[in-house]
């Protein structure tokens, strides 16, 4: 769920023309966008250590 990879990183290295064509495909099928669900899923995991 985390990566050190940027999301620009990411969608390279899944082969999309470019960062808005994978935030969009990533929106649709989380229904957050990329740097939403990270901020979400950080919070979930530092909530957990808790």
């Amino acid at each position: 769920r985390t990566s050190e990879l940027s999301i620009t990183q990411i969608a390279d290295r899944l082969h999309f023309a470019d960062t808005p064509s994978f935030s969009k495909f990533f929106q649709r099928l989380k229904g957050l966008s990329p740097k939403e669900y990270r901020k979400g899923s950080n919070y979930r995991h530092s909530c957990e250590r808790l």
